[in-house]
């Protein structure tokens, strides 16, 4: 039985109602290419609570499904995460909630992502010929979403169901509620619990409502927490009808669409930590030069780059293409004993250059691959959301090159 947005918006602040949330001064409303927003119904001022949640409207390890500690703990596990414990929390929700026809229904479950969301844009689920494709950062980000995800279910599936033969919870339920967690929790220590023992990734809760709130790269709104709940306070002036914001964090476009499978717009401002207010891009937005520098170290030199010349070392620039002084000393250390002094400088440019140079390149291969590809691997969302990023990072590395003197690529690059 399908239902309507805006039905189900009217369920979902029902619902909240019954358990004790507050909206003040703010409703729940369709944005388009947003899916559900919150939006301010009267003028709002610095230092309005605009949504108090209670704890026991909430889900967190004190109040998730009990069997789940307790066979955690009698099997004797300690590594499993509270984010994959989350998880399997929801899976017996969702199983509990079968359809919107049952008494027990959640309208707060209905709104959470689809698995089809996720595959849509979110890099875990695109096929292996896209993800090489991808930036390092949200490379890596994969490899470790896999190494916990593969670990918690293989655990947790020996735990619950240890030669049952019964399919409680397959691997594809186990993502799709793992990435559910991923992308709508908010941090949360319980009190009693010790900040040293619980990892930062692992202090997290879901809380229905708030979780509508959709991402900004400046000040929006702020979240705080207590034994009594959460709560979520304005940090700027807002207009009637103007949608709130929250910042899910300082990260650049990679991080963004690793985690939560969506980039932001250019800004090609430059950053001032201290700054105020919300930009119309990703002010955080960085691009990684680390598999640049290797290719133009073994390409140009001759040499792999050892990890411990590399480790430590912050090889980004930023939105607008400034260059951090760890690339120059990394490429002036790779040139060192190789050229006079005196042309030290000059090698280095030439290799910032190259730098340059081998991430358009990048770019370029991106385009080929899916004008080859585009229709036989992977879907449609998933490669505009990778080319839209390369070509973010393409208008980056263009204004680094303009910021270096460089000369325009030569045509026969722009060309292919």
């Amino acid at each position: 039985m399908s239902i309507s947005q805006r039905d189900l918006i009217r369920d979902i602040l029902n619902w909240g109602k019954q358990h004790g949330v507050a909206l003040n001064g703010v409703k729940a409303k369709a944005i388009p290419n947003r899916g559900i927003g919150i939006v301010a119904t009267r003028a709002l001022k610095p230092g309005d609570t605009v949504l108090s949640i209670p704890l026991k409207a909430t889900r967190n390890i004190k109040n998730i499904h009990p069997p789940i500690i307790f066979k955690t703990h009698n099997a004797g596990i300690t590594d499993i995460t509270v984010h994959s414990l989350l998880a399997v929390d929801l899976i017996i929700s969702f199983q509990n909630n079968p359809a919107r026809t049952t008494t027990n229904h959640n309208p707060w479950l209905a709104a959470l992502p689809s698995l089809e969301d996720f595959t849509k844009t979110t890099p875990y689920f695109f096929p292996p010929e896209l993800q090489a494709l991808l930036p390092k950062p949200a490379r890596d980000i994969i490899a470790k979403q896999n190494r916990i995800i593969n670990h918690d279910f293989a655990t947790l599936s020996d735990i619950y169901w240890p030669g049952s033969g019964r399919n409680l919870m397959t691997k594809e339920q186990f993502v799709h509620a793992w990435f559910i967690v991923n992308t709508r929790t908010f941090h949360y220590l319980p009190p009693g619990m010790d900040e040293r023992r619980v990892s930062w990734d692992d202090q997290m809760a879901l809380v229905p409502i708030a979780d509508l709130i959709n991402h900004g790269d400046g000040e929006g709104c702020a979240v705080g927490f207590s034994e009594d709940g959460f709560e979520v306070i304005v940090e700027k002036e807002y207009h009637r009808g103007e949608e709130l914001s929250l910042c899910y964090g300082r990260h650049g476009n990679d991080a963004l669409l690793a985690e939560y499978g969506f980039i932001m717009g250019l800004n090609l401002e430059p950053v001032d930590e201290n700054e105020e207010g919300r930009s119309a891009g990703n002010r955080w937005d960085k691009v990684d030069l680390e598999e640049a520098i290797r290719a133009v170290g073994a390409w140009q030199l001759g040499r792999e780059m050892r990890t411990e010349e590399l480790e430590g070392k912050e090889l980004k620039m930023d939105c607008k293409g400034n260059i951090g002084g760890d690339v120059m000393t990394v490429l002036g250390n790779m040139v060192e004993g190789d050229v006079d002094e005196c042309d030290v400088d000059e090698r280095v440019k030439h290799l910032l250059r190259d730098v340059l140079l081998a991430l358009h390149e990048r770019y370029r291969e991106v385009l080929g691959r899916w004008k080859i590809d585009g229709e036989t691997v992977g879907e449609e969302s998933q490669w505009d959301i990778l080319v839209r990023r390369w070509a973010q990072i393409d208008v980056i590395v263009d204004r680094a090159r303009e910021r270096q003197g460089f000369d325009r690529w030569p045509a026969a690059d722009a060309s292919n």
